[in-house]
């Protein structure tokens, strides 16, 4: 059955939007799948820190998965209409196409993910599955739309918005508002906010993210439009999800509860670990690596519990940063504030061999200079060559706005600025789109020592004390 749902997949491939509708009798098939231990599926890992290494699952899995899921989300039903743009190397994805199967619901595959804005509109889902990026892209075009507006009318969205976040973050958090900030919430919702969720359609009840940390303040923005975003998490070695926001269950910033079919522990250093029938029996044609202790798959990612269950990540543990002044850093939580900035598409945050905190941003030329209102056959040289010019100057003072949010120690000493991007033919993005860290350093190593030549000579030219704002040394390249 696996194998025919693949079938159908490559079979349809040569068309841009391709629409799979699964009837009762296939959704009773996939019900009654012998619960065998021969292995049904092959998914490969992120491959962040290597190769990807090819993962086995039997169909016993697979079902456990596909019920997990499901009842952790109990409106999908037959009458859902699902979106799916996701690399099918995303697992979670995987995993939830096979649920439509299984509730007989109705799957939209796009083959191009850069039409998904496009097409959204006319697949009109109900939920869509996405990660990070895209959220916070989809948010900047939103922004930058409202920016365009003239005078008054730009100022008033912008309030909406700043109010309508307010009052649901009160909601969140069980707040009583009042009757009036209700009524003028549900006004404003009428004739303003619904408008703006129109871009993802008129049925869209929620979004789910996964594969990296969404920043706090892009949850609460999403919140303030009536699109909450239920975070989840998950590795590829554990075929079911670890842990998951769900509509009746939920909290800001945390990757949710566990799931009730895997036991989840934290080691003594925080790292999650995690045991049940989801976890993995073997790499293929590999001898089975000695990640797994005492029953505990043992995930890389540092994290902990708040009083009331739910999971709250802090970092990987093979990437956490110390730096010279003996803190530990995670460099996912200061990539994501770069992020923000509508122009920033990529982020890589690194530690130097002197012991500072550094970071590569890939920035969108075509981005930047719309935000300058600048015209579009304005010399991109301008940018990119003179270090003096306008254009860097209001860059500048952004990266500046960013830094001073976060912790002294937390603040990259250089930032590297770059129009190039990473990519996944270059070998710096694994197929899931995450970073692949050692790469990145080892092709930028040449602008790196540079970039550390000129912070020793910056630190050689003044007293840094922690109590400073420093500012940092831009390399644009």
């Amino acid at each position: 059955m696996i194998v025919l749902f693949e079938e159908i997949l490559d079979n349809d491939r040569e068309r841009s939007l391709s629409t799979l509708f699964f009837s009762s009798e296939l959704k009773e098939t996939i019900g009654s799948i012998a619960t065998s231990q021969d292995e049904a599926i092959i998914v490969f890992s992120s491959g962040t820190t290597g190769m990807p290494k090819a993962i086995c699952y039997t169909q016993e899995q697979i079902i456990v998965a596909i019920d997990a899921i499901s009842n952790s989300y109990p409106d999908l039903n037959e009458e859902t209409v699902l979106f799916c743009w996701l690399p099918l190397a995303n697992l979670f994805q995987r995993i939830v196409n096979f649920c439509a199967i299984k509730i007989g619901a109705t799957n939209y595959f796009l083959s191009n993910p850069r039409d998904l804005m496009a097409q959204i509109k006319y697949v009109n889902p109900h939920i869509l599955i996405g990660v990070p990026k895209i959220f916070i892209r989809i948010q900047n075009a939103i922004l930058q739309k409202v920016q365009e507006k003239k005078g008054l009318y730009s100022i008033f969205l912008s309030w909406v918005l700043s109010y309508t976040r307010r009052n649901a973050l009160a909601r969140l958090n069980n707040y009583n508002a009042g009757k009036v900030s209700r009524n003028i919430s549900l006004i404003l919702d009428w004739f303003v906010v619904s408008r703006i969720r129109r871009v993802f359609g008129s049925r869209l009840k929620y979004l789910i993210s996964g594969s990296a940390p969404m920043p706090l303040r892009l949850l609460e923005w999403y919140e303030g439009i009536g699109l909450p975003v239920f975070e989840a998490y998950g590795v590829s070695e554990n075929i079911v999800p670890i842990a998951m926001n769900r509509p009746s269950d939920r909290k800001l910033g945390s990757v949710g509860k566990p799931l009730i079919s895997s036991k989840v522990e934290l080691a003594v250093d925080g790292e999650v670990l995690i045991a049940g029938p989801g976890v993995m029996k073997r790499y293929w044609e590999r001898d089975q690596e000695q990640a797994i202790s005492e029953g505990n798959w043992h995930t890389n990612d540092l994290g902990y519990f708040d009083e009331s269950g739910f999971l709250f990540l802090s970092g990987r543990k093979s990437e956490v940063i110390k730096t010279v002044e003996g803190k530990w850093i995670s460099p996912e939580r200061i990539e994501e504030q770069f992020l923000c900035l509508e122009y920033i598409d990529q982020g890589f945050v690194f530690c130097l061999s002197i012991g500072k905190i550094a970071a590569i941003l890939c920035i969108s030329q075509e981005k930047y200079h719309h935000k300058l209102k600048i015209h579009a056959d304005a010399p991109i040289d301008d940018f990119m060559n003179n270090v003096t010019s306008e254009y860097t100057r209001i860059l500048s003072s952004d990266i500046r706005n960013i830094l001073k949010q976060l912790p002294h120690y937390q603040r990259p000493r250089g930032i590297i600025i770059s129009n190039k991007y990473f990519t996944i033919n270059d070998g710096e993005l694994t197929t899931n789109m995450k970073l692949r860290r050692s790469t990145i350093i080892s092709h930028f190593s040449s602008q790196i020592n540079s970039l550390e030549t000129s912070i020793l000579n910056s630190m050689a030219d003044q007293c840094e004390r922690p109590s400073d704002f420093i500012e940092p040394v831009l390399l644009i390249i």
